[in-house]
Protein backbone atom coordinates (compact mmCIF):
# COMPACT_ATOMS: atom_id res chain seq x y z
CA UNK A 1 0.00 0.00 0.00
CA UNK A 2 1.44 3.28 -0.89
CA UNK A 3 1.32 6.18 1.44
CA UNK A 4 0.51 9.61 0.92
CA UNK A 5 1.89 11.45 -1.92
CA UNK A 6 2.79 15.41 -2.39
CA UNK A 7 5.26 15.83 -4.44
CA UNK A 8 2.65 15.52 -7.74
CA UNK A 9 1.52 18.80 -9.36
CA UNK A 10 -2.17 19.01 -8.88
CA UNK A 11 -2.82 19.82 -12.37
CA UNK A 12 -1.41 16.87 -13.57
CA UNK A 13 -2.51 14.84 -10.00
CA UNK A 14 -4.21 11.73 -12.32
CA UNK A 15 -1.24 11.15 -14.00
CA UNK A 16 1.06 10.12 -10.95
CA UNK A 17 -1.74 7.84 -9.36
CA UNK A 18 0.02 4.41 -8.57
CA UNK A 19 -0.43 2.02 -11.19
CA UNK A 20 -3.49 -0.02 -8.59
CA UNK A 21 -5.62 3.09 -8.99
CA UNK A 22 -4.92 3.83 -12.84
CA UNK A 23 -6.76 0.47 -13.25
CA UNK A 24 -9.53 0.91 -10.41
CA UNK A 25 -13.09 2.24 -12.19
CA UNK A 26 -13.24 6.05 -12.11
CA UNK A 27 -16.24 6.00 -10.04
CA UNK A 28 -14.01 4.27 -7.28
CA UNK A 29 -11.35 6.61 -6.82
CA UNK A 30 -11.52 10.22 -4.65
CA UNK A 31 -12.18 12.84 -7.11
CA UNK A 32 -12.29 16.27 -5.82
CA UNK A 33 -15.11 17.99 -7.34
CA UNK A 34 -16.70 21.73 -7.00
CA UNK A 35 -19.97 22.86 -5.99
CA UNK A 36 -21.96 25.57 -8.47
CA UNK A 37 -18.55 24.97 -10.59
CA UNK A 38 -19.24 28.40 -12.66
CA UNK A 39 -20.80 30.58 -10.08
CA UNK A 40 -17.43 32.69 -10.06
CA UNK A 41 -18.67 34.29 -13.47
CA UNK A 42 -21.82 35.65 -11.87
CA UNK A 43 -22.27 39.55 -11.13
CA UNK A 44 -24.60 42.04 -9.84
CA UNK A 45 -25.14 43.29 -13.11
CA UNK A 46 -26.52 40.23 -14.24
CA UNK A 47 -30.37 39.16 -14.50
CA UNK A 48 -31.79 37.53 -11.68
CA UNK A 49 -31.43 33.90 -13.02
CA UNK A 50 -34.68 31.33 -13.42
CA UNK A 51 -33.65 29.05 -11.01
CA UNK A 52 -35.19 31.81 -8.52
CA UNK A 53 -38.71 31.38 -7.21
CA UNK A 54 -41.17 34.20 -8.28
CA UNK A 55 -40.61 35.43 -5.13
CA UNK A 56 -37.55 36.05 -4.95
CA UNK A 57 -37.62 37.48 -8.52
CA UNK A 58 -40.00 39.91 -7.56
CA UNK A 59 -38.25 40.89 -4.37
CA UNK A 60 -34.67 41.56 -6.14
CA UNK A 61 -36.83 43.79 -8.71
CA UNK A 62 -38.42 46.34 -5.88
CA UNK A 63 -34.91 46.31 -3.85
CA UNK A 64 -32.94 47.05 -7.50
CA UNK A 65 -29.14 47.28 -7.00
CA UNK A 66 -29.36 46.58 -3.42
CA UNK A 67 -31.27 43.48 -3.76
CA UNK A 68 -28.57 42.48 -6.66
CA UNK A 69 -25.70 42.76 -4.44
CA UNK A 70 -27.42 40.39 -1.49
CA UNK A 71 -28.43 37.83 -4.22
CA UNK A 72 -24.78 37.98 -5.61
CA UNK A 73 -22.97 37.60 -2.49
CA UNK A 74 -25.44 34.62 -1.70
CA UNK A 75 -24.85 32.89 -4.91
CA UNK A 76 -20.90 33.11 -5.58
CA UNK A 77 -20.00 29.31 -4.39
CA UNK A 78 -16.75 29.71 -6.35
CA UNK A 79 -13.63 32.50 -6.76
CA UNK A 80 -11.43 30.91 -8.65
CA UNK A 81 -12.36 30.78 -12.74
CA UNK A 82 -12.65 26.85 -14.26
CA UNK A 83 -9.22 27.11 -15.73
CA UNK A 84 -7.95 27.64 -12.25
CA UNK A 85 -10.08 25.23 -10.04
CA UNK A 86 -8.71 22.63 -13.26
CA UNK A 87 -5.06 23.79 -12.18
CA UNK A 88 -5.97 23.20 -8.67
CA UNK A 89 -6.95 19.39 -9.06
CA UNK A 90 -10.67 19.77 -9.42
CA UNK A 91 -12.14 17.22 -12.03
CA UNK A 92 -16.05 17.19 -10.66
CA UNK A 93 -17.82 20.15 -12.75
CA UNK A 94 -21.23 21.01 -11.34
CA UNK A 95 -22.97 22.80 -13.98
CA UNK A 96 -26.15 24.60 -13.73
CA UNK A 97 -27.79 25.95 -17.43
CA UNK A 98 -30.19 28.25 -18.65
CA UNK A 99 -31.47 29.45 -22.22
CA UNK A 100 -31.70 32.94 -22.08
CA UNK A 101 -33.82 34.72 -24.98
CA UNK A 102 -32.22 37.96 -23.76
CA UNK A 103 -28.88 37.06 -25.18
CA UNK A 104 -30.14 34.10 -27.41
CA UNK A 105 -27.24 31.90 -25.56
CA UNK A 106 -26.93 29.57 -22.90
CA UNK A 107 -25.20 30.60 -19.79
CA UNK A 108 -24.19 29.06 -16.42
CA UNK A 109 -26.15 30.47 -13.74
CA UNK A 110 -26.81 30.42 -10.00
CA UNK A 111 -29.35 32.99 -8.50
CA UNK A 112 -27.71 35.27 -11.00
CA UNK A 113 -27.05 34.79 -14.59
CA UNK A 114 -23.35 34.22 -15.04
CA UNK A 115 -21.38 33.41 -18.54
CA UNK A 116 -21.85 31.83 -21.76
CA UNK A 117 -21.71 28.03 -21.39
CA UNK A 118 -19.75 28.19 -24.35
CA UNK A 119 -16.93 30.00 -23.66
CA UNK A 120 -16.71 28.38 -20.50
CA UNK A 121 -16.13 25.32 -22.05
CA UNK A 122 -13.48 26.45 -24.42
CA UNK A 123 -11.38 26.92 -21.03
CA UNK A 124 -11.78 23.15 -20.04
CA UNK A 125 -11.20 22.25 -23.66
CA UNK A 126 -7.86 24.25 -23.10
CA UNK A 127 -7.00 22.87 -20.31
CA UNK A 128 -7.48 19.21 -21.71
CA UNK A 129 -5.11 19.52 -24.60
CA UNK A 130 -1.81 20.98 -22.10
CA UNK A 131 -3.11 18.03 -19.85
CA UNK A 132 -3.68 14.85 -21.60
CA UNK A 133 -3.78 12.29 -18.94
CA UNK A 134 -6.25 14.12 -16.94
CA UNK A 135 -9.94 12.77 -16.92
CA UNK A 136 -12.89 15.67 -16.21
CA UNK A 137 -16.41 14.29 -15.05
CA UNK A 138 -19.10 17.26 -16.52
CA UNK A 139 -22.11 16.97 -14.82
CA UNK A 140 -25.44 18.88 -16.15
CA UNK A 141 -27.85 18.20 -13.72
CA UNK A 142 -30.36 21.58 -13.32
CA UNK A 143 -31.57 23.12 -16.90
CA UNK A 144 -34.41 26.26 -16.83
CA UNK A 145 -36.18 27.94 -19.96
CA UNK A 146 -35.47 25.37 -22.20
CA UNK A 147 -37.38 23.59 -24.53
CA UNK A 148 -36.70 19.66 -26.75
CA UNK A 149 -34.73 21.86 -29.24
CA UNK A 150 -32.87 23.97 -26.82
CA UNK A 151 -31.40 20.83 -25.02
CA UNK A 152 -30.51 19.15 -28.59
CA UNK A 153 -28.64 22.03 -29.17
CA UNK A 154 -26.71 22.13 -26.04
CA UNK A 155 -26.00 18.69 -26.89
CA UNK A 156 -24.41 19.58 -30.41
CA UNK A 157 -22.53 22.09 -28.57
CA UNK A 158 -20.93 19.89 -26.15
CA UNK A 159 -20.21 16.69 -29.04
CA UNK A 160 -17.84 19.83 -30.96
CA UNK A 161 -16.50 20.99 -27.98
CA UNK A 162 -15.52 17.32 -26.85
CA UNK A 163 -16.30 14.55 -29.20
CA UNK A 164 -13.30 13.11 -29.69
CA UNK A 165 -12.27 12.91 -26.00
CA UNK A 166 -15.63 11.99 -25.02
CA UNK A 167 -16.27 8.53 -23.06
CA UNK A 168 -19.69 6.88 -23.91
CA UNK A 169 -21.88 5.19 -22.07
CA UNK A 170 -20.27 2.26 -21.20
CA UNK A 171 -20.08 -0.35 -18.74
CA UNK A 172 -18.78 0.90 -15.27
CA UNK A 173 -16.25 -1.23 -14.32
CA UNK A 174 -15.01 -0.60 -18.04
CA UNK A 175 -13.83 2.96 -17.22
CA UNK A 176 -10.59 3.46 -15.96
CA UNK A 177 -7.74 5.97 -16.31
CA UNK A 178 -5.77 2.99 -18.38
CA UNK A 179 -9.00 2.36 -20.73
CA UNK A 180 -9.31 6.46 -20.91
CA UNK A 181 -5.70 6.81 -21.52
CA UNK A 182 -5.72 4.07 -24.20
CA UNK A 183 -8.47 5.34 -26.34
CA UNK A 184 -7.43 9.23 -25.87
CA UNK A 185 -10.33 9.94 -24.26
CA UNK A 186 -10.68 12.57 -21.94
CA UNK A 187 -14.51 13.82 -20.83
CA UNK A 188 -17.30 11.90 -19.25
CA UNK A 189 -20.87 14.00 -19.27
CA UNK A 190 -23.29 13.57 -17.28
CA UNK A 191 -26.82 14.96 -18.74
CA UNK A 192 -29.58 14.78 -16.49
CA UNK A 193 -32.66 15.13 -18.90
CA UNK A 194 -34.31 12.48 -20.52
CA UNK A 195 -33.41 13.73 -24.03
CA UNK A 196 -30.21 11.85 -23.58
CA UNK A 197 -32.35 8.52 -24.26
CA UNK A 198 -31.33 9.26 -27.86
CA UNK A 199 -27.80 10.55 -27.47
CA UNK A 200 -25.02 7.92 -26.23
CA UNK A 201 -22.26 8.88 -26.35
CA UNK A 202 -23.50 11.15 -22.79
CA UNK A 203 -24.59 9.27 -19.42
CA UNK A 204 -27.55 9.77 -18.29
CA UNK A 205 -28.94 11.00 -14.38
CA UNK A 206 -29.56 7.47 -13.50
CA UNK A 207 -25.85 6.63 -13.22
CA UNK A 208 -24.89 9.60 -10.95
CA UNK A 209 -26.08 10.28 -7.01
CA UNK A 210 -25.76 13.53 -5.51
CA UNK A 211 -27.62 13.12 -1.71
CA UNK A 212 -28.08 16.61 -0.95
CA UNK A 213 -28.60 17.43 3.22
CA UNK A 214 -30.01 20.68 2.27
CA UNK A 215 -29.18 22.50 5.80
CA UNK A 216 -27.31 25.95 6.98
CA UNK A 217 -26.45 23.96 9.65
CA UNK A 218 -22.80 22.58 10.48
CA UNK A 219 -23.66 19.55 12.81
CA UNK A 220 -26.33 18.51 10.78
CA UNK A 221 -24.74 17.98 7.70
CA UNK A 222 -22.20 16.08 9.82
CA UNK A 223 -24.48 13.58 10.55
CA UNK A 224 -26.26 13.43 6.96
CA UNK A 225 -22.53 12.57 5.89
CA UNK A 226 -21.69 10.06 8.44
CA UNK A 227 -25.19 8.01 7.72
CA UNK A 228 -24.14 8.28 4.24
CA UNK A 229 -20.75 6.89 4.55
CA UNK A 230 -22.14 4.19 7.36
CA UNK A 231 -25.07 2.99 4.97
CA UNK A 232 -22.63 2.98 2.74
CA UNK A 233 -23.13 4.02 -1.45
CA UNK A 234 -24.09 1.32 -4.19
CA UNK A 235 -20.88 1.09 -6.88
CA UNK A 236 -22.50 0.78 -9.95
CA UNK A 237 -23.02 4.82 -10.22
CA UNK A 238 -21.01 7.45 -9.87
CA UNK A 239 -21.64 9.47 -6.41
CA UNK A 240 -21.06 12.52 -5.21
CA UNK A 241 -20.65 13.69 -1.58
CA UNK A 242 -21.70 17.18 -0.65
CA UNK A 243 -19.80 19.27 1.61
CA UNK A 244 -22.00 21.89 1.34
CA UNK A 245 -24.11 24.15 3.46
CA UNK A 246 -27.16 25.83 1.91
CA UNK A 247 -28.26 29.12 3.17
CA UNK A 248 -32.15 30.07 4.18
CA UNK A 249 -33.57 32.92 4.22
CA UNK A 250 -33.26 32.80 7.92
CA UNK A 251 -29.62 32.42 7.12
CA UNK A 252 -29.45 35.24 4.81
CA UNK A 253 -31.81 37.60 7.13
CA UNK A 254 -29.49 37.17 9.91
CA UNK A 255 -26.22 38.00 8.15
CA UNK A 256 -27.43 40.24 5.60
CA UNK A 257 -24.22 42.08 5.20
CA UNK A 258 -22.27 39.12 4.95
CA UNK A 259 -21.99 36.45 2.19
CA UNK A 260 -22.21 32.73 1.56
CA UNK A 261 -18.41 32.13 1.94
CA UNK A 262 -17.89 34.04 4.95
CA UNK A 263 -20.79 32.92 6.90
CA UNK A 264 -20.91 29.04 5.96
CA UNK A 265 -18.11 27.85 3.92
CA UNK A 266 -15.36 29.58 5.49
CA UNK A 267 -16.50 27.61 8.72
CA UNK A 268 -17.14 24.40 6.96
CA UNK A 269 -14.48 23.94 4.92
CA UNK A 270 -12.10 22.39 8.57
CA UNK A 271 -14.89 20.15 9.14
CA UNK A 272 -15.50 18.88 6.20
CA UNK A 273 -11.92 18.65 5.25
CA UNK A 274 -11.28 16.67 8.36
CA UNK A 275 -13.90 14.12 8.00
CA UNK A 276 -12.69 13.54 5.05
CA UNK A 277 -9.35 12.56 6.12
CA UNK A 278 -10.05 9.39 7.45
CA UNK A 279 -12.50 8.02 5.11
CA UNK A 280 -11.29 5.23 2.67
CA UNK A 281 -12.34 5.18 -1.25
CA UNK A 282 -13.16 1.83 -3.45
CA UNK A 283 -16.38 -0.19 -2.95
CA UNK A 284 -18.78 1.46 -0.82
CA UNK A 285 -15.99 4.89 0.05
CA UNK A 286 -15.73 8.48 -0.58
CA UNK A 287 -15.25 8.74 -4.58
CA UNK A 288 -16.79 12.43 -6.06
CA UNK A 289 -16.48 15.34 -3.49
CA UNK A 290 -18.05 18.62 -3.74
CA UNK A 291 -17.32 21.90 -2.02
CA UNK A 292 -17.87 25.43 -1.83
CA UNK A 293 -14.45 27.78 -2.58
CA UNK A 294 -12.39 24.74 -3.34
CA UNK A 295 -9.07 26.75 -1.86
CA UNK A 296 -10.19 26.61 1.64
CA UNK A 297 -8.88 23.75 4.47
CA UNK A 298 -6.39 21.63 1.73
CA UNK A 299 -9.89 19.96 0.23
CA UNK A 300 -7.89 18.90 -3.28
CA UNK A 301 -5.00 17.67 -1.85
CA UNK A 302 -6.93 15.87 1.42
CA UNK A 303 -8.61 14.22 -1.02
CA UNK A 304 -6.60 12.96 -3.90
CA UNK A 305 -4.21 10.97 -0.97
CA UNK A 306 -7.04 9.05 -0.09
CA UNK A 307 -6.14 7.33 -2.88
CA UNK A 308 -2.81 6.64 -2.42
CA UNK A 309 -4.07 4.91 1.03
CA UNK A 310 -6.30 3.06 -0.84
CA UNK A 311 -3.90 1.50 -4.00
Amino acid sequence: MAGPKTDYHLADWMSHLPESCVQTPLNLLAIPGSHDSFSYSVTPAGDVGPDEPQWIQDLIRMFGTAGKDIMYRWSVTQNLNVSQQLEQGIRYLDCRVCWSSKTQDFHFLHGLLGAKVSACLDDVSSFLEKHPKEVLILDFNHFYCMSNTDHVNLLTMLTDKFGSKMCPYIDMESVTLDMMWEHNLQVLIFYQNDVVKEHLTFWPGTTIRAPWANTPNIPDLMSFLDNQYKTGRIDNVFYVWQGVLTPGVATVIANFSSSLKDTLAKKLAPFFVSWLKDKKTGSHGISICGMDFIELGNYVSTLIELNYSAC
